[in-house]
């Protein structure tokens, strides 16, 4: 008679708590393991040599390593679990004893102790005492070599055995990271394979992680939305742990690895943990600057600081398309592509250094109900709350310019401190028409005559592009921020502007 199989039940998808229950319920499980064989004497006799060490009696506690085999195992268990301790008791001569006393080889468990201090301590070995980590890896790896294990899975002690270069070596977890990218394979499945699960807490499971955060961002493509891996960097706990580099923070490696990139707009979410990490670069007065951005080369703090002066523009620019259409301004809605072809025209050809932002009120808030937040640093233009400003610099000039009911200002040279200095959070109306102007007057050779103001009126384009090319000899494209139609009317019409001679600026 043939049975009817049963058919097999459609199970639920695991959820995410239900995900995170067993990953806590393995981990416990691999530290239950961990205490195999530390029953009342051993857990006494780790007690004693806790004693010994807080005392300072190492001559004594290096004579219990001769005299017992467990005491071994004890002083792991105490180097693995205290480092405070550790860093007192734990030098290369002591670890070679450790191991001579064991005859005819270490027991399992002493190797998987001695192996879990490498893996906690790692490349901090070092900075204990010149040469610990070669002291500490040359006697795991030996430890390790003297066990007769199969190359089980799950087990600590068989994976280091056959892949020594990945869990022994200096630039081990700089190798594993790289190739569980390149396998595309995921980090916590690999511990739980490998056995490194219990054992990943320490600085080599720190390195790996690093190290797998950082191959996968340099592999990925920053003009593209859905990397992951930059919600997980971002953290505080990923960016302010300790690098690879002695004395530096891994957030520091991280904004390397993500403003290294020669070519391309990034997205916004590549944009956006940047800015977590590092804060905004311009912000040259604050501790975050600091601590993230003074350390790095200035080529890459130059890069992102450019790549915020087009989220300033777009955040500008769309502040200007909306109080058109909202508002029905039809000369503004008019006027609102040549505006926008002029300052892309600049950026796109390399000419803008920085920009700064100042909102109104309620521009600040229609802006932050479209994007969500400002990744940008913003002040705050006070009492015209439906206007927002643009400085523009561009290092041999720079521009102020409004969304409405505000000039373009065209400068000649640097700009005055009222308008660098990040740490001015408020602006009128007043002080960008008035005040600016005359500070830059007084200190500019060409007095009154190094800005110029300019209405959106009419083709107001030819002024501007006068001022910049004409008057001052600036490098300013026309066809680059003109459109062609506009182009065309500017050289047949009125004639393009001739570029004079460089004057004192």
């Amino acid at each position: 008679m043939k049975l009817r199989l049963p058919l097999s039940p459609a199970l639920p998808a695991w959820q995410p708590a239900d995900t995170l229950a067993w990953a806590t319920t393995t981990k416990r499980a691999a530290t239950i393991t961990q205490r195999v064989g530390q029953g009342r004497d051993f857990l006494a006799l780790v007690t004693e040599i806790r004693r010994l060490v807080e005392s300072g009696a190492l001559a004594r506690l290096d004579e219990m390593l001769e005299e017992r085999r467990a005491a071994a195992r004890a002083l792991l268990h105490v180097w693995q679990h205290d480092e405070r301790l550790a860093r007192r008791s734990l030098d290369g001569d002591r670890v070679r004893r450790l191991l001579r006393h064991q005859n005819p080889r270490p027991t399992y468990l002493t190797t998987t102790g001695l192996a879990a201090v490498l893996l906690k301590y790692f490349d901090e070995l070092d900075s204990w005492s010149p040469g610990l980590f070669d002291e500490v890896s040359t006697a795991t790896a030996r430890a390790v070599q003297s066990q007769k294990t199969h190359n089980a899975a799950h087990d600590l002690v068989a994976t280091m055995r056959s892949e020594p270069r990945l869990y022994l070596d200096r630039q081990g977890p700089d190798r594993l990271g790289e190739r569980l990218v390149a396998q595309n394979l995921s980090l916590s499945d690999h511990v739980r394979r490998t056995g490194l699960l219990g054992f990943d807490d320490g600085r080599y499971g720190e390195r790996v992680r690093q190290a797998f955060y950082l191959t996968r961002i340099r592999r990925a493509d920053h003009t593209t939305s859905g990397h992951e891996v930059l919600t997980e960097v971002a953290a505080k706990s990923v960016k302010n742990s300790l690098s690879a580099t002695a004395g530096r923070l891994f957030g520091l490696d991280l904004l390397v690895a993500l403003t290294d990139r020669t070519s391309g707009t990034p997205s916004d979410e590549w944009l956006q943990a940047v800015i977590d990490i590092g804060g905004d670069p311009r912000l040259r007065h604050t501790a975050d600057w600091r601590t993230w951005w003074e350390p790095l080369p200035r080529a890459l703090v130059d890069r992102v600081t450019t790549w915020l002066s087009a989220e300033d523009l777009r955040l500008f620019l769309m502040a200007v398309e909306n109080f058109g259409r909202q508002e029905r301004v039809s000369d503004l809605q008019r006027l609102f592509p040549p505006r926008k072809k002029f300052l892309w025209g600049l950026y796109d050809s390399g000419l803008v250094k920085e920009t700064r932002l100042i909102l109104g009120t309620n521009v600040r808030n229609s802006v932050v109900r479209q994007v969500g937040r400002l990744r940008t640093d913003a002040a705050k233009l006070e009492s015209m709350p439906n206007t927002a400003i643009i400085f523009v610099d561009c290092g041999d000039f720079h521009i102020v310019e409004g969304s409405h009911h505000f000039k373009m200002w065209l400068y000649a040279g640097r700009p005055v401190p009222l308008l660098t200095d990040r740490s001015k959070r408020r602006f009128t109306g007043d002080e960008l028409r008035y005040t600016v102007p005359l500070a830059h007057s007084d200190t500019h050779p060409l007095g009154y005559n190094a800005h110029d103001e300019v209405t959106h009126n009419g083709f107001w384009q030819r002024r501007a592009l006068e001022f910049l090319i004409e008057k001052h000899g600036f490098p300013v494209e026309p066809r680059a921020v003109l459109s062609p139609e506009d182009y065309s009317t500017l050289k047949h019409k009125f004639g393009l502007p001739v570029r004079r001679t460089m004057r004192g600026r």
